[in-house]
């Protein structure tokens, strides 16, 4: 398995052009994808029981077509 320092010796070796930059840590809530997510979680999946997954689908379709109208909701979840 190749280790960073064993990267940074290669890119060094090999192209000394290129620079290797290290990303943080995941966190989930700097990305914000997962906070829009989170909101369809919050009001769609945890509103209560789903009795057929054609019912949670429109759920889902109703979320998301409410969100495309109103883009102040995604931004409110942002």
């Amino acid at each position: 398995m190749l280790s960073c320092s064993n990267i940074e010796i290669f890119l060094r070796e090999n192209n000394p052009h290129l620079t290797l930059l290290f990303l943080p840590p995941y966190s989930q809530n700097l990305n914000m994808i997962e906070r829009i997510w989170r909101g369809l979680k919050e009001n769609v999946l945890e509103s209560g029981y789903h009795e057929t997954i054609d019912h949670l689908m429109n759920l889902i379709y109703q979320f998301t077509e409410s969100s495309n109208q109103n883009p102040k909701m995604i931004i409110s979840h942002i």
